[in-house]
């Protein structure tokens, strides 16, 4: 995997136990550990869960700390005519597509009711007229995964595209 390290960051049993006192006896944030050992938020994070920690809720945290959000209580935020002006043009102005291309390749919305969905899927359920099936797929003629013309997708069931891709695979080794 690209990006990916396997190295494995190795705590004492003493740095451990130590930010098992922390955590649970002392109720300290685990951004204070981090803090406080000199590691990343996210290592200590998954060490005290592999050393068998269950971390605390929000609501828990609050209750250990009352005075985190404190300082809301009973205000009411009033925005003036200016802020108000500055975040709708801001709003207006952010750089939201409304889709992205996601890890394996495709395009997916990510508004709407379509949220999170691929958009080949969406255009090949409005072409064929109804939504797909478990074991269907689409397959993309011309092997592009950005084209999405209606013409260019073709609904089959997995076993059919595994065997096309299987077919297509040989024959570019020939």
């Amino acid at each position: 995997m690209k990006g990916f390290s396997t190295r494995k960051i190795r705590f004492t049993e003493r740095e451990i136990v130590m930010m098992k006192n922390l955590y649970l006896r002392e109720k300290r944030t685990l951004w204070f550990i981090a803090n406080a050992t000199g590691r990343k938020l996210s290592t200590v994070r998954i060490t005290l869960i592999r050393n068998g920690v269950k971390l605390r809720t929000v609501s828990q945290s609050l209750s250990y700390n009352p005075n985190l959000g404190k300082h809301l209580i009973g205000k009411k935020r009033v925005f003036t005519d200016s802020h108000i002006r500055n975040m709708r043009k801001a709003f207006k102005n952010r750089k939201s597509r409304g889709w992205r291309i996601s890890s394996n390749g495709y395009q997916e919305y990510t508004t709407g009711v379509n949220a999170g969905r691929g958009v080949h899927i969406i255009i090949l359920e409005k072409k064929i007229g109804r939504k797909m099936m478990k074991g269907e797929v689409t397959h993309h003629i011309d092997g592009n995964k950005l084209n999405n013309n209606p013409d260019n997708l073709m609904l089959m069931t997995r076993s059919e595209h595994s065997r096309l891709h299987r077919i297509q695979e040989q024959n570019v080794k020939l």
